[in-house]
């Protein structure tokens, strides 16, 4: 997804045909820390930084709060702020929230990709193709496209 997600943002999100949302899904039984990891990556995107945290966290998974902080710091954040957010646990709300979410939707692995049209607010999105697994840029190309032009499923 590293070498996908840049093409996407290209031909895509930056051209303003759809958005991209991020929604937490962290895995306990595979990543027992991984809930820990997307709190400070939600406490990063506070600072704008989401996205630095989030891939240097694929570049270096973490097993301590410690590292994580240390990760933090590699990613340019505002160390006491984030401190302060990642020992409050100011996000772990969402994090979960997040998950039941998602759980509902039926995905039960990672990555997962949910494509669809913007929903009316407070309504769920209305998934119209599904791309499982961190897949060529080719197969997302296919199945946004399909979405824009209408077609479901």
């Amino acid at each position: 997804m590293q070498q996908t997600q840049p093409q996407i943002y290209a031909e895509y999100v930056n051209a303003g045909k759809v958005r991209h949302v991020f929604l937490h899904y962290p895995i306990d039984q595979l990543h027992p820390n991984a809930y820990r990891s997307h709190e400070a990556a939600s406490c990063a995107g506070d600072q704008r930084k989401f996205w630095d945290l989030h891939a240097k966290l694929w570049e270096k998974p973490v097993n301590t709060p410690e590292e994580l902080t240390a990760l933090a710091g590699s990613a340019g954040l505002d160390m006491p702020a984030f401190r302060s957010c990642f020992d409050s646990g100011k996000h772990a709300k969402e994090v979960r929230e997040n998950v039941a979410r998602i759980q509902k939707l039926g995905v039960s692995g990672t990555p997962a990709f949910l494509i669809g049209r913007t929903p009316k607010p407070g309504q769920p999105i209305k998934v119209a193709k599904f791309v499982e697994g961190a897949l060529p840029y080719t197969a997302f190309r296919d199945a946004i496209d399909g979405v824009l032009a209408g077609e479901t499923k």
